[in-house]
């Protein structure tokens, strides 16, 4: 028995309805700001530069471009960075000195911090650096004495702000930005768009037979005009058999005597 051959399919291509677009750098994680604030912790509470001075444990910031929590009398207290390894230890500078803090070093003399950093910046330091800003650097804490004086400023970390907190602002909870809800292609939607190509094809299809139509009919028309004014009429016939008979040898004499023949029909009339 001869061999059965079957037919070779080949796959079909997987059609996908959205573009490829480039992907993005990955960003550090947690890297929106919560739409309540995070909160920030004061380092050192008991310290005798912040202690007496109205200021609370906890403060809500509500922008991650927050620079200072006034005090009472309306003195900056300034906001730290400190990054957490994988190991939960927290760090506040490069090395084993001041000179590389993330924030610069704080000088209490003049209240002056070298290099403050926001929200978003201090999330990029520490993401470069290997690590995350730290979560919850609560007062006296895993922070706490390691280093660039920040025991006497607030420092930055993760955690939403709460109820209870200070500045928190209740209103936040109404505007929480919702998740937006994805739109994807469906097996409908390439079927629409299936559907519509063959129609627009078949359209295509029909204006092109009726103009090859039109095209056709003008062609014979012009055609059997051309064939009806062509007709030879009764006066043409007419010259035909008289100059086959005067250039007959016969009449040899009368071409002599009176020259060619007219070779016009219009002429005899």
């Amino acid at each position: 028995p001869s061999p059965t051959f079957q037919p070779t399919v080949s796959p079909q291509p997987t059609v996908s309805c959205q573009p490829t677009l480039p992907q993005p750098t990955p960003l550090p994680t947690h890297n929106m700001f919560p739409a309540c604030g995070v909160k920030l912790h004061l380092q050192e509470p008991s310290h005798g530069s912040v202690s007496g001075r109205g200021l609370a444990d906890v403060y809500c910031a509500t922008s991650p471009a927050l620079e200072f929590v006034p005090d009472e009398n309306g003195v900056p207290v300034y906001i730290g960075v400190g990054c957490c390894d994988d190991a939960g230890v927290c760090h506040r500078r490069v090395g084993a000195n001041n000179d590389g803090c993330f924030a610069g070093l704080y000088e209490a003399t003049w209240n002056v911090l070298g290099d403050p950093k926001t929200w978003h910046q201090a999330m990029e330091l520490c993401y470069n650096e290997g690590k995350e800003l730290c979560a919850a650097p609560l007062s006296n804490g895993i922070c706490d004495s390691v280093g660039c004086s920040y025991n006497q400023l607030y420092q930055w970390s993760t955690r939403e702000c709460e109820p209870g907190d200070a500045n928190y602002q209740e209103a936040c909870e109404t505007y929480a930005p919702t998740a937006t809800p994805t739109t994807w292609c469906t097996p409908t939607t390439r079927w629409d768009n299936k559907k519509k190509r063959r129609d627009n094809a078949t359209l295509l299809i029909i204006i092109i037979a009726c103009v090859v139509a039109i095209c056709v009919c003008g062609c014979l028309s012009y055609a059997s005009y051309v064939r009806l004014k062509k007709k030879p009429s009764k006066l043409h016939e007419a010259h035909g058999r008289m100059v086959g008979w005067y250039e007959a040898p016969a009449q040899a004499a009368l071409h002599q005597q009176w020259g060619s023949f007219p070779t016009r029909p219009e002429e005899l009339e």
